[in-house]
Parts: C-alpha cells; sequence; structure tokens
C-alpha cells in the first residue's frame, strides 16, 4: 500500500525511536475499509522493531496506542 520512498522516509523518521509502540486496533469484520487499513497497519510497523499492531474484532473502528520503554509503560 505505502510507496517504497515513503516506507524508506518512516524508517528513516523511526530509526531514533527508544520505546515500543504498539497500536491496539478493534475493527468490525465488516468494517468497510478493514483490508486497506490493516495493510497500512502493516506497512508502517515493517517499518521499524519497535512498532506493532494487534486486531481484534469490534464494533465499527477504535485505535488505541501504548508506548513502552524497556523497564515498562511510558
Amino acid at each position: 500500500m505505502l510507496e517504497s520512498a515513503l516506507k524508506e522516509q518512516l524508517k528513516g523518521i523511526f530509526a531514533g525511536l527508544e520505546a515500543n509502540f504498539a497500536f491496539d486496533i478493534s475493527v468490525s469484520s465488516s468494517h468497510e475499509n478493514r483490508a486497506e487499513l490493516l495493510e497500512l497497519l502493516g506497512d508502517v510497523a515493517d517499518c521499524s522493531d519497535h512498532i506493532t499492531y494487534s486486531v481484534n474484532e469490534g464494533n465499527g473502528l477504535k485505535f488505541t496506542l501504548n508506548s513502552y520503554l524497556i523497564d515498562g509503560l511510558i
């Protein structure tokens, strides 16, 4: 989904991350943009070992972003 040039820019931006970031997504399996959203999140997460995401079944769409240092939650 993301162009390779944009992915390279994100890798450069994310290179300085010291904390880990986890997107917790709740989205309905019938949400019209679910596939595109998951592809976009996967592309972003692939740009850094410090970024992950998890997907749960939910109503509509809900994002939560958690940030963790090595010793725990920021």
